[in-house]
Formats: structure tokens, sequence, C-alpha cells
């Protein structure tokens, strides 16, 4: 009979016990009360200026004034002026002994210049419980080279001192003021999207230009004829191309007679003189096209083109032909230009809205519009003209060129190779700082070649340090070169799509997913997913505390019952 009351008050002990260790674990997750005036914020600062696009460490030193230890977290917001947060660091754990001080840094890209806010936050669990605020500069620098605009001569790295653009009325602060494709400093006339080019220095631009070597004869008529429409002594004999068409000598063979003088030097250069034939017999032949580069321009890159271009990139060169029909072709050309600095190499704020979304380029959609070897977005890297196969005219075509934009060097690479076959040679490798054995150099799921052709660095998997790899913009249908994209908020559904992208829903659609056969907005998905999250954690500590709690109820229960017997 006395077990009944036994087992009754064993079962009350056992609930009073469960209870307690419920409202133990439910008090672990309650932060304490931290007075904010037990910390002081002693120092936020850099060792070195900060710089835009440039990751530098910031520090923060925090005093505990209150006597008391403390341990929690710190965490730095970056607010721009307008107050919108531009950066956030990660979490750290911060320990204070009692009045003492402690240091903490983090690593911050900087995608924004100009003075910014920065707040510190100090929490205990989620709940904060000391904020401070400190104003830095970072210092801005348009070109990403690392020298601040204000003690960087060429402020956008054009070739142009900002002092010269701004006696010519171009803009020290953007590389292509006219937007042709053509830089600044390479560009004839930097303030006229239809001209970049003046080869006979005539003051009229190649485009509108009817005859660009200003040697008489009409481009369209150097065509035909296979001369150099940019060279007024195609074969270099001294004699220009229309002085040969009157005399009736050959302009793209320097010595007509074949006696060994060349024509401009030649009395009778239609007359092969015997006495210097004679010694022209015991001559060697004729220097081929490479030992004189500074001859046959036209003819020597249509062989170059054809003979030494290989890998697939056919060559669509011939016999040197590089002029073009003005009337038909001058607003075709500038819209080519325009498009390719758009598409592959122009600035991010303007190729963003002028493109729509971005679709990662395959091998089939690149062009080599001159036929020389490289393709036109990595001619725009190198700076070389797209539309022709020789831009420095050297007589060796851009693709196999060791400097294709310097006319003094006319070396050619001796054997083309493409170690990691990613569609660019080794040596253009070499120039553009890219793995000769990786054909995606940063990694980031692009090819070398994808992301010169988007405009994308290759060598950095976040081009417009946004916190976001390139591949994962393009597949969320953002622009890898955009740094603002990522906090906007494309479709309006109160989720940033920096956000949208980490829960895996779609930036243009507010209603990404389906629960039981209907839509659900992608605020109450991610609020589902955090719902969903919470719920198992609070299921699971519940779940041990019940156990552990009846666990200890039956030891307690089985030994009492084991006392009695």
């Amino acid at each position: 009979m006395e077990a009944v009351p036994s087992r009754m008050v064993h079962n009350f002990f056992g609930h009073i016990l469960s209870l307690s260790l419920l409202l133990l674990a439910s008090l672990v997750f309650i932060s304490p009360v931290y007075a904010l005036s037990k910390l002081k914020l002693e120092k936020v600062y850099y060792k070195q200026d900060p710089i835009q696009f440039k990751t530098r460490r910031l520090y923060a030193i925090v005093k505990e004034v209150g006597g008391e230890d403390f341990k929690g977290y710190i965490r730095v917001v970056v607010k721009d002026s307008s107050g919108k947060v531009v950066y956030t660091t990660e979490r750290l754990q911060l320990i204070l002994i009692a009045n003492r001080e402690a240091g903490v840094f983090w690593d911050v890209p900087h995608r924004f210049a100009g003075d910014l806010k920065y707040e510190l936050i100090v929490s205990k669990g989620d709940d904060a419980v000391f904020t401070a605020e400190s104003h830095i500069r970072v210092l801005k620098d348009t070109d990403r080279d690392g020298v601040p605009n204000v003690t960087d001569p060429d402020d956008d790295n054009d070739g142009l001192l900002d002092v010269e653009e701004l006696s010519l009325g171009t803009d020290p602060l953007d590389p292509d003021t006219d937007d042709d494709g053509v830089v600044d400093g390479k560009d004839a006339f930097a303030k006229d999207p239809t001209e970049w080019k003046d080869s006979d220095k005539d003051g009229i631009g190649d485009n509108a230009d009817l005859d660009d070597d200003n040697d008489g004869i009409p481009d369209t008529e150097e065509k035909r004829l296979h001369t150099d429409p940019y060279k007024a002594d195609t074969d270099g004999d001294g004699l220009s191309d229309s002085e040969e068409l009157k005399l009736g000598t050959n302009p793209i063979n320097p010595d007509t007679d074949g006696d060994g003088l060349p024509d401009g030097a030649d009395k009778q250069p239609l007359v092969k003189d015997k006495e210097v034939g004679s010694k022209s017999s015991q001559a060697p032949d004729q220097p081929n096209s490479e030992e004189r580069a500074s001859g046959q321009g036209g003819r020597e890159h249509g062989q170059g083109a054809k003979e030494g271009v290989g890998s697939g990139q056919g060559s669509n060169v011939q016999n040197g032909s590089q002029s073009k029909s003005r009337a038909s072709e001058n607003s075709e050309k500038a819209w080519q230009s325009k498009s390719a600095s758009d598409g592959y190499g122009g600035s991010s704020s303007k190729s963003a809205e002028t493109r729509g979304k971005i679709q990662i380029p395959t091998k089939e959609s690149f062009k080599d519009s001159d036929g020389d070897g490289l393709y036109d977005f990595v001619e725009q890297r190198l700076g070389t003209d797209p539309n022709d196969p020789d831009s420095d005219h050297d007589g060796v075509v851009d693709g196999q060129d060791k400097a294709p934009t310097d006319s003094t060097i006319s070396e050619r690479v001796s054997k083309l190779k493409d170690s990691d076959k990613d569609g660019l040679y080794d040596h253009i490798e070499r120039m553009l700082g890219t793995d000769l054995s990786d054909k995606d150099t940063d990694g980031d799921g692009l090819s070398d070649a994808q992301e010169l052709a988007l405009g994308t660095d290759p060598k950095s998997k976040d081009s417009d340090m946004d916190g976001l790899n390139d591949k994962q913009e393009i597949e969320a249908g953002l622009d890898p070169t955009n740094p603002n994209d990522a906090d906007y908020d494309s479709d309006n559904d109160g989720l940033t799509n920096r956000q949208e992208v980490a829960i895996g829903t779609d930036v243009n659609n507010p209603y990404t997913h389906s629960v039981l056969g209907r839509k659900i907005s992608d605020v109450t998905y991610s609020r589902l997913r955090l719902g969903l999250r919470i719920g198992a954690i609070i299921s699971l500590v519940a779940g041990v505390v019940l156990l552990v709690g009846w666990r200890r109820r039956g030891i307690l229960s089985a030994s009492k019952i084991t006392q009695s017997s």
C-alpha cells in the first residue's frame, strides 16, 4: 500500500525536475542586460589610407570600463553618406577582461569611395549592447591601379595625363571619352565617336578620308591593286605608290626589273642593267617578307594570316587587303567598335544598362573580324585594332607579333602554342597576365576567354568586389562588372539580389517557389526557411532536455524501489 503514494511522489518530483531543466535551457538563450556605459570605443583605424577597389585591414580597439568581464561579439557596418549599408564585416568573438582593452581586425574591400561611416556594434547573442560610430574617408581610384586619384597623374589610365585631358576637353575620369572602343591616349579624335585614326596625319579621320596614306591613290583603288592604303610606299623602295604607277613600276615589288637595285635608286627601274644584273646574279635572293618588315605591308599581312594563324581561328585576310570601302562601311565600323567596347571592354556602369541580361559566351560566339588569330575582345584588351590584321603595320600579323602595338618590333613568334587549350595563345596570355596552364585562372567557373569577352577580370573571382563571384552573378541574371546591382531589389519583393542569391530564389521573380500548389512570395519563402531552422533547433534542444529529465527520473525511481525492497 505504501508503494502507491511513493510512486506519486516520484512522479511529482520527476515533473518538477523536467520543468526546471526546460526553464534552465530557455534562460541560456536570454542575454543578460549589459549597461552601455561599461564599454568604450578607443579607436577605429587603418594602418594605410583605404583606397577604392583595394582591401585594407581595419582595426578596432574596445575597452571594458565597468569592472566586469565581458564576452560577446563584435562587427562593423559600413555606410555611405546617404546611410545605405555598403559592407558588413563578419561577426567576431570579443572577450574583455575587466578594465582592459582588446583589439580586433577585419579585411575590408572598398567598392565605394568618399566619406564613409563605420558603425561598430558589440552584442551578446543577437542583442546589441553597445554601438559607436567613426568616420573614415576612402580615396577614389578610377582606374583601379592602386594609386588614388589625388596622387595619380593619369586617373583613367588611358595614356593621357589629366592636365592634357583638361586642355583637350576629354574626360580625365573616362578612358574612352567618346565611347568608340579606342582609349583617349590612342584616339586621334578622342571626342568624335566616328573617328579614331588618322594614318596620314592630315587632320581627316580614316573613316572619312578617301586616301588614308595621302599618296594620291584612293583607298578603293589600293584595294584593287593590293597595295597598302595606310602606307604611301607599300614596298619601301623609295618611290610612292602613285609615282610607281606613273613610271609603270610595280608598287608591291621594290625591284621591278630584278637587277638588284631598288626602284627608287634605279635610274632605269624598268630596264635590267647588265652590269648590275651580273653582280646581282651572285647576290643572295631578295629578302623575304619577314626580313623586310617595312615593305609589302599589305601582302605580308595576308600571307601571315594564311600561314601562321591556326587553332581553328582561320584567316579571312586575302593577299593583305586591309582597306575599307568608306562610303558603305563607316557606320558599320563605328557600330562594331561601339558594340565591342560595350560587350567586351567597356566600363561597367555603361555596359550594364545596354546589354540587358548577360549570357555566358560560347566559343561559337567569339569573333576574329580581321583573321589575325586574335579574338576581337582580346584585341580590345591589348589595344590593337580588331579590324586590322597588322595594327602596328610592321609586317607581322597581330596574332604572331611579339609586340603587336609596337611598330619598331617586328619579331614573329616562332611557334604558336595554346598550352591550356582555352583559345588564347601562350604569348598573349603572358601579355594579359593569365595562367598559361589553366584555362580558368581565377577558378570562378568561367574560362579566361569567356571573362575577357564579358569584360570581367580573369584574375579575380569577384571582378566588381560585391561579394558574389562572377559566374554566380551571371547565373542569377546580374552584371559581374557592376558593384552595385547585388544590393538592388530587381523584382521589388523586399529582398536584395544578394539575399536572393543566398537563399536560391530568382532575383527577377518575386514568386519563385510553390508550397502545396500555391505560389508564395520570396519573402515568405525566406521566413519559412528561417522558421523551419529555428523550429528544428528548438525541437532538438527540447528533445534533449526531456530525454535527460526522464532518464534522470527513471534512475531516481529505480533507486528508490531498490531501497524499498
